[in-house]
C-alpha cells in the first residue's frame, strides 16, 4: 500500500523505485491484543453493552452475559472469573464461546444450551450450571455444580454434583464430595476414589475402585474392575426377608472383574441369634452383581469379608471365615456346624501362613 508521502517520492523517482513499507505503516486488521475487563457493579452485555473479545473478563460485582439471549448476537471471550462478590446472573449464551475457562470463586455461572466453554473451575461458594458443552475438563472443589449438558471429563474432590446429562470421558472422584446421577445421567468412566456416589436413576459404562467405596450405591453398571495402583474394595449392603437375601449397590450388565479387589458385605436385619439358630443360608455372587454378570477372577479374589452384628467374617478360597464357604462357581453358604479339633488346628495354622505371606509382600 502506497501513502501520499510514497506516492509522491515515487513519482518524483519516475515511478521506477521500489517502496519499502515499514512496519509503523503496516496496519494489521486481523490482530487484536487480549485486555483484562473487570466488572463491579450492573449487568454487562457483551454484543451490547460492550463489544469485548479475546479478553480476559473478571466479575466483582454484577453479573457478565456474554452474547445476546436466543444467539441472535454471539461472542467469544478468553477466560471469566467470578470473585467472591459476584452476582448469581453471569452466562454464555447460545453460540457464544469460552474459550479458556470459567473460575467460579462465588456468585454463578450458567452455561447456556447451544454455549460453549473450554473448561470449568468451581470453588467452595460458587454455582456452575451446564446445559451447554465444556469441550475440556471441569474441577469441582466446592460449590455446586448442575449439569443437563456435556461434560468432557470431571474430577471432584469436594462439593456437590448433580447430573442429568452427559460425562464423555473420565469423571474421577475423591475426597469428601458427594455425585448424584440422576435419570439421564450418564457416565462413560467412573474411577472411584472416595466420596459419596448416590444412584438416582443414571448409567454408568465402566466403573472402577480404587479406594474405599464405603457404603455407595451405584446402581447399574456395564463393567467392573478394580483399579492397578489401588486395593478396591466394593461395599455392598445386604438384608434378609423371607424371600432370602436382598442386595443393594451394584448391578452389573456385563463384566466383573474381581481380579485386583475385593468385597465388603454387610448383613442386616437378622436377629442376634442368627448364626446359632439359622443354617444352611446361601447366596451366590451373581446375587451381588446381577443374574446377567460374567464374573470373572474369582479364584484370584483378594478378600471377602461379611460382616453382621458387630463382627467381622473372612471370606478367601473355600473357607475364608468361622461357618461360611465359597465354592469354585461362586456360591455362598452358611453352616453353623461346629469344627473338628483337628480342623481348628489346620485353620490356626492357615491364618499364621497368611499372616507370614502378606509380611514378604510388604
Amino acid at each position: 500500500m502506497l501513502n501520499l508521502f510514497n506516492l509522491g517520492q515515487w513519482a518524483r523517482n519516475g515511478g521506477m523505485t521500489c517502496v519499502t513499507l515499514t512496519a509503523a505503516m503496516f496496519v494489521a486488521s486481523s490482530a487484536v491484543a487480549q485486555e483484562r475487563r473487570e466488572i463491579n457493579e450492573g449487568t454487562v452485555i457483551n454484543g451490547v453493552t460492550v463489544q469485548w473479545g479475546q479478553d480476559d473478563v473478571i466479575v466483582n460485582g454484577g453479573n457478565f452475559q456474554n452474547g445476546m439471549i436466543g444467539g441472535s448476537i454471539t461472542r467469544e471471550v478468553t477466560n471469566v472469573t467470578l470473585n467472591a462478590g459476584a452476582g448469581t446472573g453471569s452466562s454464555n449464551q447460545q453460540g457464544s464461546t469460552v474459550t479458556g475457562s470459567v473460575d467460579v470463586k462465588g456468585g454463578a455461572f450458567h452455561n447456556v444450551a447451544g454455549g460453549t466453554v473450554g473448561a470449568f473451575n468451581l470453588s467452595p461458594g460458587g454455582g456452575f450450571t451446564n446445559d451447554g458443552t465444556v469441550t475440556g475438563t471441569g474441577t469441582v472443589s466446592g460449590g455446586v455444580l448442575n449439569n443437563t449438558g456435556a461434560v468432557s471429563a470431571l474430577t471432584q474432590n469436594d462439593g456437590t454434583v448433580h447430573n442429568s446429562g452427559k460425562i464423555t470421558g473420565v469423571t474421577t472422584l475423591s475426597g469428601t464430595g458427594t455425585f448424584n446421577n440422576r435419570s439421564g445421567g450418564t457416565l462413560a468412566e467412573l474411577m472411584y476414589n472416595g466420596g459419596t456416589y448416590n444412584d438416582q436413576g443414571g448409567t454408568i459404562d465402566s466403573l472402577t475402585l480404587g479406594g474405599n467405596t464405603g457404603a455407595a450405591n451405584f446402581g447399574t453398571v456395564n463393567s467392573l474392575s478394580f483399579s492397578d495402583t489401588g486395593s478396591g474394595i466394593l461395599g455392598i449392603t445386604g438384608t434378609w426377608s423371607e424371600n432370602g437375601f436382598d442386595f443393594a449397590g451394584i448391578n452389573v450388565s456385563g463384566t466383573a472383574n474381581l481380579m485386583k479387589g475385593g468385597i465388603a458385605l454387610n448383613l442386616v436385619g437378622y436377629e442376634n441369634d442368627f448364626f446359632a439358630a439359622d443354617n444352611g443360608l446361601s447366596f451366590s455372587l451373581n446375587d451381588l452383581f446381577g443374574s446377567s454378570a460374567d464374573i470373572v477372577g474369582m479364584d484370584s479374589l483378594a478378600f471377602f469379608a461379611i460382616s453382621f452384628d458387630g463382627k467381622d467374617y473372612m471370606v478367601n478360597g473355600d473357607d475364608f471365615g468361622w461357618g461360611w464357604r465359597m465354592d469354585e462357581f461362586g456360591n455362598v453358604s452358611y453352616s453353623n456346624e461346629v469344627p473338628e479339633p483337628a480342623t481348628l488346628v489346620m485353620l490356626g495354622l492357615g491364618l499364621t501362613g497368611l499372616g507370614l505371606a502378606r509380611r514378604r509382600r510388604k
